[in-house]
């Protein structure tokens, strides 16, 4: 979860408590305490922790993965419903009135060639994480426009750039810090999710 930054908003200041493997949980029992009546801005991506994206494609390095990509992709409706509704209403009535509440997308992680970091990956397996991050998205934005709050795909901005493209926006495998695997790399941060998060706070 952000606030609206100096660096991109002269003037204004910046709450920066976005952490690495957080779930809604985390966000509604610590993160949260950052919104408050004078939050004119939170920006926020949600939701791929609790059904476990990064590391169930982790997973997929080591062994077949199919199966647990599609029972994830069919269970996503029941699994987030109840807390991403609950994070974005909790947000939306914390904010001064009339806040401006972003939500961004997950990419697609893949972009089909092979190289090292889709080791152990298979095409298919590759297809049916792409078709979860699909999935996601629609869920996801089902439900920040139900609660009244904006929502940012990242499928468009991140099309051409998934791991093994010519310009990737994403890590792939990192063996020594796998924390950072299919995650966003600093460009993803600063050309991919930046323009969504100024766009969705026009």
């Amino acid at each position: 979860m952000r606030g609206r930054g100096r660096w991109q908003h002269p003037g204004t200041s910046l709450t920066f408590v976005a952490c690495s493997g957080a779930k809604t949980s985390d966000l509604l029992t610590k993160q949260i305490q950052a919104v408050t009546s004078s939050t004119t801005l939170v920006t926020m991506t949600i939701g791929g922790n609790d059904i476990g994206f990064a590391n169930l494609i982790y997973q997929c390095t080591l062994s077949d993965c199919s199966a647990a990509l599609d029972s994830t992709r069919a269970n996503l409706a029941t699994t987030l419903a109840g807390p991403l509704d609950a994070v974005f209403t909790n947000v939306k009535n914390r904010a001064a009135p009339g806040a401006k509440i972003v939500v961004l997308g997950y990419p697609k992680v893949f972009s089909g060639a092979s190289c090292f970091g889709t080791l152990g990956i298979s095409a298919t397996e590759q297809s049916k994480a792409n078709a979860l991050a699909v999935a996601l998205d629609g869920v996801i934005a089902n439900h920040a426009k139900t609660d009244g709050v904006t929502y940012e795909s990242a499928l468009t901005a991140f099309g051409p750039h998934a791991v093994c493209s010519s310009s990737p926006w994403l890590n792939g495998l990192n063996l020594f810090n796998t924390g950072e695997s299919y995650h966003p790399t600093r460009s993803g941060h600063s050309a991919g999710y930046l323009p969504l998060v100024n766009a969705g706070a026009a």
